[in-house]
């Protein structure tokens, strides 16, 4: 089942180049702890 998983799997650090993965980290934790912190200041929950 692994090789019909990975079709429609976005894309994974490790296919990038090594410069990428560590931009590709960032951005994703970045907009994980930004969108978090929207959804608390628009709803109150703090």
């Amino acid at each position: 089942m692994k090789g019909r998983a990975e079709h429609w799997r976005p894309v994974r650090a490790r296919d990038l180049p090594a410069k990428w993965q560590k931009r590709f980290f960032a951005t994703k934790i970045y907009v994980l702890y930004f969108s978090d912190r929207v959804r608390k200041w628009k709803y109150g929950i703090f």
